[in-house]
């Protein structure tokens, strides 16, 4: 197994052992060639060229990646953790979980597959930004137009909160969202889990407009008893994330074209991410430890594909507190 962690800090030389590692090359000559360009903005397709790494090798057969993930759950949400594992959103929502029993007491069922939010009983549809309702909930502010009578979609605050609770459920694909470099103080930044799962925010702002009470879930899920705030971590397969992209690469870094037509792609190939396995895994290795070479270190935030399993035995918590009573010194101690 090769093992990527970015969270520890690491030198020139520690990043110049990675890349040599990783790539098989000699450790003295990567070294000095990181040298060379120390305070210059350094050249991805130069250094490719220069050592003759063929992106489209495989150079390691299993690559892992250490990534990190903040929630705030009681003792039952942390014991189904450890047992079950780290899950999608899709499954904790659909399935029997700390968080769809939560949302059941308040009066909540998702059914993601069938898209329909259920709230005191009567089921609403859960629809993008582009679908017309079949009935406006403000049964006389329904969208028709002034001159045909037609229904029509109009600007309403009601469906801007339900197309973001359709992108995260329907776009973002429930995905296990953390990160992949970062110090403690970029994770706590993070403050839309401080205090409880984001997704009930997202819930809440929808079902505000049901009749609910703005910030309830949000409330009443922090101060359960035992409710503790958690910083876990654990490594996946590097192809497993979302970020191993070459048209997400492309979008920070537009010398990334050069790179790859060298292998007979397009820039056609880059939109729709038309790519091996070697080339995406290879490319993503290459150009962050380079990035973290050469520029201002800065948190990494990162997807999982909805195929990734985390165990529970796997998991490791870092940091552990009461959400109600941490301090700002729990920011700050350590990375």
């Amino acid at each position: 197994m090769f093992l990527i962690n970015l969270f520890e800090d690491k030198n020139y030389d520690e990043i110049a052992q990675l890349i040599a590692d990783y790539f098989h090359l000699d450790f003295d000559r990567v070294e000095n060639e990181l040298g060379i360009y120390s305070g210059f903005e350094y050249d991805l397709f130069d250094f490719l060229e220069r050592f003759d790494i063929d992106l489209e090798k495989s150079f390691q057969d299993d690559i892992k990646i250490t990534c990190r993930h903040a929630l705030a759950t009681d003792n039952n949400g942390f014991a189904f953790l450890k047992e079950k594992g780290l899950l999608n959103l899709k499954v904790m929502l659909e399935v029997k979980t700390t968080l769809s029993s939560f949302l059941l007491e308040q009066g909540i069922k998702v059914n993601v597959e069938e898209k329909i939010l259920e709230f005191d009983g009567k089921k609403y549809p859960i629809l993008d930004n582009n679908t017309r309702c079949e009935r406006c909930i403000y049964d006389k502010y329904e969208c028709k137009d002034f001159i045909s009578d037609e229904p029509i979609l109009r600007d309403c605050d009601y469906r801007k909160e339900l197309g973001k609770l359709h992108i995260k459920l329907y776009s973002d694909k429930c995905q296990i969202e953390g990160f992949i470099d970062g110090s403690f103080e970029d994770i706590y930044a993070y403050d839309s889990v401080r205090e409880s799962p984001e997704i009930l925010k997202t819930i809440n702002n929808v079902t505000e407009f049901y009749g609910q009470n703005e910030n309830i879930l949000k409330d009443k899920w922090s101060k359960r008893k035992n409710t503790n705030f958690y910083i876990i971590e654990f490594e996946v397969p590097l192809e497993n994330l979302e970020n191993v992209s070459v048209r997400r690469i492309h979008e920070n870094d537009s010398n990334v074209l050069e790179i790859v037509e060298k292998y007979g792609y397009e820039y056609e190939n880059i939109v729709e991410d038309d790519f091996s396995k070697e080339i995406k895994l290879n490319l993503f290795v290459i150009k962050t430890l380079m990035d973290l070479a050469y520029k201002e270190r800065s948190k990494i935030f990162a997807q999982l594909k909805t195929s990734t399993v985390i165990k529970g035995e796997s998991i490791r918590v870092i940091r552990e507190h009461n959400v109600n009573t941490s301090s700002s010194e729990e920011k700050n101690r350590g990375r």
